[in-house]
């Protein structure tokens, strides 16, 4: 707000003070209101936007730990160790299940090798085809073709056969793997899975803790928040008395035309100053008592830091006896890490494996019909051929026999194959639910909890900044307002030259004083003034209008309210 353009006061104010001086004294006191006001209103104004920064702040370090990254990473810390724990019994049913595959694979070699030898004794009859057959083409075509099925077939088994070789290395691997990673087990096995469980839970119980720190200082912090607005709403007291002061020193500069005859002028200004001091000492003590509960608010935020970095050494602890722990649990993790990978790689060699079984098996099938019914077209050559027919019939016979072995060892082969599926899906259901325990994810859920608590630490660091600044401003504010404080009894001391003035001076006729009066009311903007003006007016003069008072601001007046 702008001050009025008085001259400025010459000295002391007393009762016998004259007008001019009376003027230069309310000039400087509307000045000193206006400077330390506007200090209380950009320090509150400060005040409110630090508050805002430590609500926020707040919110963010209860929500960290309180159902967000912090909590999911502690429950996923704590499956990972319980995880260890079944490390053990993950590997007893492993060697299980790798006895079963090593048996499955074991018969599927034996039936490999038995398809082998049946394909070696018909490739055998196949040549023994073609000599007694003595070079006629019919039969030596039917031979060679048999012969080439019968080759190529052996082909696919030795493929299969060798696939077959790869698998009991990979088992063989992971056997010894496992035995690894057991002597690995009894070093660490139950007591850092358990510390590990044992400061997880400790750590989400002080994770709590600060959420509930956080929580209570919030509602202390809202509770700051809601009583400065209250209190920036509540400073409008110096708007006010800046207002009614300004219409005193109006009035006075009106009474001058009157001459001596301006004591009813001057006994209403004394009322309207005594009043607007009056209100303005009220009221301003409130704002103060107002601000020095503020300024014991927040130094309750200030004095947050100390239990803060109590708090920070608490988690720093926690994580220390964490990273101690993964630590000791490293060479078990890095061995569970390795065996995974080479269970998985297994897996995958395994469920290729039961493909290519799937695939041979349907070719050995096809051959046995091949083989069958060349044969059988054999036998049906041999009647036409008079002099070789009976002992080529001889060879197709055997041929026929030795093609229905292959019977047999489809469906062994199909049996054992079964042996392969089942306990390979159980492993990756086992090697899944593992997973949690690896030593990445073990050291990821770590890293998480430690950049949740540095967000936290970083949250309340910033509430303890913005708290200090707070306090700072709403003592800068405090002290303005002492200072304005002391403007209460200069008003006073006016009002008192004034109703001095009007008991030294002599009324004027009504008809001459009842414009200046009227002019007085109409720069009015409250209707606590209108109300004191009529009940101070003189006899002879007509009042004004209360019943549905409109405010008459002025430009300055626009301009002035905005800054409270």
């Amino acid at each position: 707000m702008a001050a009025l353009p008085l001259p400025a006061p010459p000295g002391g104010l007393g009762p016998a003070s004259g007008l001019s001086d009376l003027r230069g004294e309310l000039g400087a006191v509307l000045s000193s209101i206006d400077t330390q006001f506007d200090k209380a209103s950009t320090a509150l104004a400060s005040s409110v936007d630090a508050i805002g920064g430590i609500v926020a702040a707040l919110g963010e370090a209860a929500g960290v730990f309180e159902g967000g990254v912090g909590a999911s990473a502690v429950s996923d810390l704590t499956r990972a160790a319980t995880a260890l724990l079944a490390v053990r019994d993950h590997v007893d049913q492993r060697s299980a299940e790798i006895a079963t595959i090593e048996q499955a694979t074991k018969a599927l070699r034996e039936a490999a090798s038995n398809v082998m030898r049946c394909i070696q004794v018909l490739d055998v009859y196949g040549m023994n085809v073609k000599i007694t057959a003595a070079g006629l083409p019919h039969f030596m075509d039917f031979a060679d073709g048999m012969r080439a099925k019968l080759h190529e077939g052996d082909d696919q088994v030795r493929g299969l056969d060798a696939k077959l070789a790869m698998l009991d290395a990979g088992l063989r691997q992971m056997r010894e793997s496992d035995q690894l990673l057991l002597n690995e087990c009894r070093k660490v096995l139950p007591q850092v899975p358990n510390m590990l469980v044992e400061e997880a839970e400790a750590l989400r119980a002080h994770h709590a803790g600060l959420a509930r720190l956080a929580k209570s200082v919030s509602t202390l912090a809202q509770s700051i928040q809601t009583e400065l607005f209250a209190a920036i709403g509540a400073i409008q007291v110096g708007d006010r008395v800046r207002q009614r002061l300004e219409h005193v020193a109006a009035g006075l500069v009106l009474a001058e035309g009157l001459g001596a005859s301006a004591a009813p002028v001057h006994a209403l200004l004394a009322g309207l100053a005594d009043e607007a001091g009056r209100e303005y000492a009220r009221d301003l003590d409130a704002v103060i008592i107002a601000l020095a509960r503020l300024q014991d608010n927040a130094e309750q935020l200030v004095g947050l830091r100390t239990r803060n970095e109590g708090s920070n050494d608490e988690g720093q602890a926690f994580l220390s006896r964490l990273e101690s722990g993964a630590a000791e649990a490293h060479g078990m993790i890095a061995q569970l890490d390795r065996t995974d990978s080479e269970g998985l790689a297994t897996l995958d060699l395994i469920l290729r494996t039961v493909d290519e079984v799937s695939a041979q098996a349907e070719a050995i099938t096809d051959l046995r019909l091949d083989v069958q019914h060349m044969a059988i077209n054999i036998g049906l050559s041999c009647r036409t051929a008079e002099r070789v027919g009976r002992p080529v019939m001889v060879i197709a016979n055997e041929i026929r026999t030795h093609s229905n072995k292959l019977d047999g060892v489809i469906e062994a082969i199909l049996g054992a194959k079964q042996g392969l599926v089942d306990p390979s899906l159980r492993m990756k259901e086992q090697s899944t639910a593992a997973q949690s325990a690896s030593g990445s994810q073990l050291g990821h859920f770590i890293d998480l909890i430690r950049e949740c608590g540095n967000r936290t630490d970083a949250a309340m660091e910033t509430v303890n900044t913005r708290a200090g600044e707070m306090h700072h401003t709403l003592s800068t504010a405090s002290i303005a307002l002492d200072e304005a404080s002391g403007q209460g009894p200069q008003i006073m001391t006016l009002a008192a030259g004034l109703a001095q003035a009007a008991a030294s001076g002599s009324p004027a006729e009504p008809s001459a004083l009842q414009p200046v009066f009227d002019q007085i009311a109409r720069s009015y903007t409250m209707a606590e003034e209108r109300e004191l003006h009529n009940r101070l007016l003189p006899a002879g003069i007509s009042g004004i209008a209360t019943a549905s008072p409109v405010a008459v601001a002025t430009d300055d007046d626009d301009e002035d309210d905005g800054l409270f």
